[in-house]
């Protein structure tokens, strides 16, 4: 679900929620070759294979060609019961 929207003349709102989920995935062992002392790493069985995600962000229009914005986007790991954000200012020049 997403939902884009103005809120003056010169700024502009999104938000988006809903959830990812896997197509295929294999939890095998990784093992390290080459390098002497290492063990594999086991990955946790308990895989969560639909996923929260959510974003949303602010953009506000200089003039024509240039707009700057800032969003957040969160999204919960596959394998821990724990989420990460990440959030991103950008600036987009028109030519």
């Amino acid at each position: 679900m997403r939902f884009n929207g103005r809120v003056g003349d010169k700024t502009s709102l999104m938000a988006s929620a809903g959830f990812e989920s896997d197509i295929s995935h294999n939890t095998d062992n990784y093992t390290a070759t080459g390098v002497d002392g290492l063990t594999p790493v086991a990955f946790n069985n308990n895989v969560k294979h639909v996923r929260p995600v959510a974003s949303a962000g602010i953009g506000y229009s200089i003039d024509k060609r240039q707009t700057v914005g800032v969003a957040a986007n969160y999204r919960q790991e596959a394998f821990q019961s724990s989420g990460s954000v990440a959030g991103m200012v950008t600036y987009q020049l028109g030519f």
